[in-house]
């Protein structure tokens, strides 16, 4: 179920970022920025699990100080 939960939430929350982000340029970028999605996204399911952080408001937050 977690992993379920994480899929779909790291699929809304790559797709809010892609709206509000400068897209990756090359090959490399992409891995890098899908990478950091992903982790983005872990910490957002996680700060919601445990501290019942709004998943979203995380999610921007590692993503605007996330060194991409």
């Amino acid at each position: 179920m977690r992993k379920v939960t994480l899929l779909v939430l790291t699929i809304l929350l790559t797709a809010c970022a892609n709206s509000n982000q400068i897209k990756p340029n090359s090959l490399e970028e992409d891995i890098v920025w899908t990478k950091t999605v992903q982790s983005c996204a872990g910490f957002a399911l996680n700060a919601s699990e445990t501290n019942g952080d709004n998943p979203k408001m995380v999610f921007d937050y590692c993503m605007t100080n996330s060194p991409l």
